[in-house]
Order: C-alpha cells, then structure tokens, then sequence
C-alpha cells in the first residue's frame, strides 16, 4: 500500500526523513511508547514502520504510516495496519458480543490471525475528525482492494476517544466485563459490506 489521499490528509509510509517529526509527534506530544523515548529509540521503531510498509510479500498494508495535513504537510498523527492473534480466551469474552454468528465449538476453539488497525493523532488536532478520515480510508482500501473481510481496532477502556471513532466509523464495540483486565478494554469491529 503505497500512498492514501484523502480531502485533507496526504497517508504515506514513513521514511527516514520522517524522523524528528515522528519522535516530535509520538514521543514528545503523545506520549505513545511511555515516557523518556530517545530520538535513537524513536529511529530503531521508525525503521521498523519502514520495512513493514516494504514487505512485499504481506502486500506492504502493515506498519504505521504518516498523517500529513494537505495544505500545511505538517505531521499531525499515525494510523497503520498491524496483524492482531486471536487467541480462544479472547474470543470467548468478546466474539458473543461482536458475531450473533458465533459459534464457540466452530470459531473459539483456535486462535485466528485478524486485521488490526490503529491510530494515534496529536492532542492539537483531536476532535477535527482527522482520525476518522484516516481509519476510514485505511478500511476503504482494505475491503475494496485488499478484498478483507473485517478489521479490528483496540483500545483501553478509558479511551472515551477512540471508542467514539470505532462507532463513528460504524464499527461494532464490545467492553471487556473484567475491569481489572487492563488490555484490551473496548474492541471494535467492521466487516465488509462487499463480501
């Protein structure tokens, strides 16, 4: 997957040249790997994201790519895919939830490799629908042109944010009911309509 366009947004696979924005953006403003990530740090998970959106041989869709406004070509955020194991425990607390088809005999007694997404958007430019956009033209590409049949997204309980984007995004959430569970708390899911 090379580059997605959207009305606002430019999502292109890092590049080397995208680091200090990158270790500006996650480190610094989000604070998404914990906190004292180093710039040399930042580069070892930057030229992860690299060969991820390389690998040829998983049609380059996994890796985070770079959200870059259009107008301003400022970095504003990430979103990328990410292959997410499935293991029996997990689908049996959330599957009834998410499948009326589910069928624990059938579909919950192995695990299943399934399509993850994620996103991370800068604290300025939350609110603006910019992570909506993106998740939305990730999962356009991933019905329409990788032919997927559903993709995932997970997130803490707490992250009032990101459960509102997967409904936004029309995907169905289902809570985890142990709270001392501390991950995942809300998983959502959209299946392709296509299929």
């Amino acid at each position: 997957m090379d580059t997605l366009k959207t009305e606002r947004l430019v999502i292109h696979p890092f590049v080397s040249d995208d680091l200090q924005d990158a270790h500006q953006l996650l480190d610094e403003d989000i604070g998404w790997a914990g906190p004292s990530i180093t710039v040399e740090q930042r580069e070892m998970k930057l030229r992860l994201y690299v060969a991820l959106a390389n690998w040829e041989d998983t049609g380059r869709i996994y890796g985070f790519r770079a959200l870059v406004l259009r107008d301003s070509r400022r970095m504003i955020g990430v979103c990328g895919f990410h292959p997410d194991l499935w293991s029996p425990a997990w689908k049996a607390i959330f599957w009834p939830q998410l499948f009326d088809e589910y069928d624990p005999c059938r579909m919950g007694r192995y695990a299943s490799l399934e399509l993850g997404i994620g996103y991370a958007l800068s604290r300025q430019e939350r609110g603006r629908g910019y992570a909506s956009e993106a998740v939305r033209a990730f999962v356009d590409h991933a019905f329409r042109q990788l032919k997927v049949g559903r993709v995932f997204a997970t997130t803490d309980r707490d992250n009032h944010d990101s459960v509102r984007l997967m409904a936004h995004v029309g995907m169905r959430t289902a809570t985890n009911p142990d709270r001392d569970t501390p991950w995942p708390g809300v998983v959502g899911v959209i299946e392709n309509p296509l299929l």
